[in-house]
């Protein structure tokens, strides 16, 4: 559980879990966008000079099931690097929460978390300013 809720803390989208709703349109759309897809979530954390950078390799298989191979680069104040890497695997869903659609998470250790997430009208994805989208190709599953 604490290494899907690094992965919502970083993207900022902590929201409580409401399970259970019928897909609307928007929701079909999100599903279409990243079934059997590998998607890139980036973001930076921080100042101008110094601060954290975080990448999400998300692979969202047909079946239900994801693996995000994540990573981080802060940079320090003497110039160097600390770097860290975590995989999550589990169990995903799209589904409308609070009136937001978005994508339902579940770990295999049992965590749960919400990430809201939807299709603009040029077909890009949107979460939040500060957040990137960038469909990779197909997810390895």
């Amino acid at each position: 559980m604490i290494r899907i809720l690094a992965v919502a803390i970083a993207l900022g989208a902590l929201c409580p879990v409401f399970p259970g709703s019928e897909a609307r349109a928007d929701e079909r759309q999100l599903h279409s966008y990243i079934n059997g897809r590998h998607i890139l979530i980036s973001r930076r954390d921080g100042g101008a000079v110094y601060g954290t950078y975080f990448f999400f390799h998300t692979h969202y298989c047909a079946s239900g099931r994801y693996v995000v191979y994540a990573s981080s680069v802060k940079q320090s104040v003497l110039g160097g690097e600390q770097r860290q890497q975590w995989e999550v695997r589990g169990n995903w869903r799209v589904m409308t929460q609070g009136g937001q659609e978005g994508i339902f998470y579940r770990d295999t250790d049992g965590g749960t978390e919400f990430l809201p997430m939807r299709i603009r009208q040029d077909g890009s994805a949107y979460i939040r300013d500060g957040v990137n989208v960038a469909p990779q190709g197909r997810a390895q599953c």
